[in-house]
């Protein structure tokens, strides 16, 4: 079998079609994307905006940079050995909402982003450990009430989790001394503490209305297949927590460790597809009712970010929160949105669209800066002579 690599080049000599001047090459100068948002990155982001608009009502946009992929050959061999071999995750649908090169980069290409190790604690070493706690301690009382009267018991509970979670979990990323690390997980192991303090409050607050049923709950496996929308799109995932609740309704819970969650806004507007499109795999594989989805930022935040019904509104405590709340036509529009958002990145990704697509939330944490090509809109736009032009 042929390479997307080798087809490329075929087309392009053949058909002017493929990959000859390939989408992800390096320029001798590499741009940072923090520079580019010093110099005129609304410009640029701009320009692409207009072109996608210009693309979308058919007016060709000239250059080899815009990210499209014409050849058939090329496109039927991508969705045989990549597109077809798995299905999409939350992750790979929300990189290709964000940005469809970004996507193209880490799940066409293969290309995979360096895991450097920097000279401080990593965020994803530290969100590893405040994942491991939450989950062993609420392993511990499935189908539970947390009882305010035993708030010492848990706290002595979780602390003691803590610590052997801590202990066993290696700073693979994190270039620090041991003796820096087990300072700082010190912390870790007494902020845990807070994880119960804000379960005991939303259980009195919601006079205990919610159980944890189940824990790192999978989907789109051999087990529990799953697609959604008239595509019939597979995906898969892995659900933190869904707690049960009034008349066997589902809380789904993602835990977060950053300190920022994506908004209600963007859950609701699928800006961000995760909490929507576990939803619908709950809703359909559990065959029961979801009242709501929430980011719980771990340790000591809580729920922070959702969308929920608003017959649910009080069971959920969600006081002034509004943005999330929604009613059953707001509710239904909402996963509609999530089937419509995973069926374009799929008919997107088959029809070999992959433009960059510059914002500041994409860029700022893009692993791939350094091959990017959409600061190359205004210069060298236009294929040299016996160049590619679709690409």
């Amino acid at each position: 079998m042929r390479s997307l690599w080798s087809i490329g080049r075929a087309c392009s000599v053949g058909a002017a079609c493929g990959l000859g001047r390939a989408l992800v090459a390096v320029e001798p100068e590499t741009v940072l994307w923090l520079s580019v948002c010093d110099k005129g990155f609304a410009e640029i982001a701009e320009a692409w905006h207009e072109r996608q608009v210009l693309d979308r009502t058919g007016i060709e946009a000239s250059g080899h940079f815009r990210g499209r992929i014409s050849c058939g050959e090329l496109l039927e061999e991508m969705a045989g050995i990549k597109l077809d071999a798995r299905p999409w995750s939350a992750h790979s649908l929300n990189q290709y909402i964000r940005c469809p090169f970004s996507y193209f980069c880490r799940y066409v290409l293969g290309i995979e982003p360096t895991d450097s190790v920097g000279d401080d604690v990593d965020a994803r070493d530290r969100g590893t450990c405040l994942h491991d706690i939450a989950k062993e301690f609420m392993e511990s009382h499935i189908g539970e009430v947390l009882d305010p009267a035993k708030a010492d018991e848990y706290a002595e509970e979780i602390r003691e989790i803590a610590c052997d979670v801590v202990g066993r979990t290696p700073s693979e990323r994190s270039g620090i001394p041991e003796s820096v690390w087990d300072a700082y997980f010190a912390g870790i192991i007494d902020a845990s503490q807070d994880f119960v303090a804000r379960e005991l409050e939303f259980a009195e607050a919601t006079s205990g209305v919610w159980r944890p049923a189940y824990l790192e709950w999978s989907f789109g496996s051999r087990v529990r297949e799953f697609a959604i929308g008239e595509r019939r799109v597979p995906v898969t995932g892995r659900i933190d927590r869904i707690d049960v609740g009034p008349g066997g309704a589902l809380a789904i819970y993602d835990y977060k460790s950053g300190k920022k969650a994506p908004s209600a806004r963007e859950i609701k507007e699928v800006a961000d597809i995760q909490l929507g499109l576990y939803a619908l795999a709950a809703e359909h594989l559990l065959g029961a009712e979801v009242a709501g989805v929430w980011y719980w930022q771990v340790p000591s935040m809580g729920r922070t970010e959702g969308v929920w019904k608003i017959d649910y509104h009080r069971d959920f405590n969600a006081g002034r929160k509004r943005t999330g709340k929604l009613d059953s036509d707001e509710w239904r529009a909402f996963t509609e949105l999530v089937e419509e958002a995973a069926c374009r990145c799929d008919e997107g990704a088959r029809q070999g669209m992959y433009p960059p697509t510059p914002s500041d939330d994409a860029c700022r944490y893009c692993d791939f800066p350094d091959i990017c090509r959409a600061v190359e809109l205004g210069a060298g736009d236009l294929p040299e002579e016996g160049g590619v032009e679709d690409v």
